[in-house]
């Protein structure tokens, strides 16, 4: 019986429980991505031709799956320094 009650209690408690926030496709960015000047204002010294290179679906938005690629460039070139 003690078994039955607190499966029900935890069955309530998850069904109450908030919804967790939608994923973004990269991070500080809205759902669609990062423009140049987003990107401009996350790497400073980000020139417009690394960024093309790293927009690698050439739609102008670094997304989540590009991101690393233009935070790898980006430390090769300015960070290591």
């Amino acid at each position: 019986m003690a078994r039955a009650a607190l499966a029900l209690a935890a069955v309530v408690l998850l069904a109450a429980a908030p919804e967790a926030p939608p994923q973004t496709g990269a991070i500080g960015a809205g759902p669609d991505g990062l423009t140049f000047q987003q990107a401009r204002a996350r790497f400073p010294q980000l020139p417009q031709v690394m960024f093309d290179r790293a927009d690698l679906k050439g739609d102008g938005v670094i997304d989540s799956r590009e991101l690393p690629v233009l935070q790898g460039m980006y430390n090769q070139s300015f960070r290591a320094r």
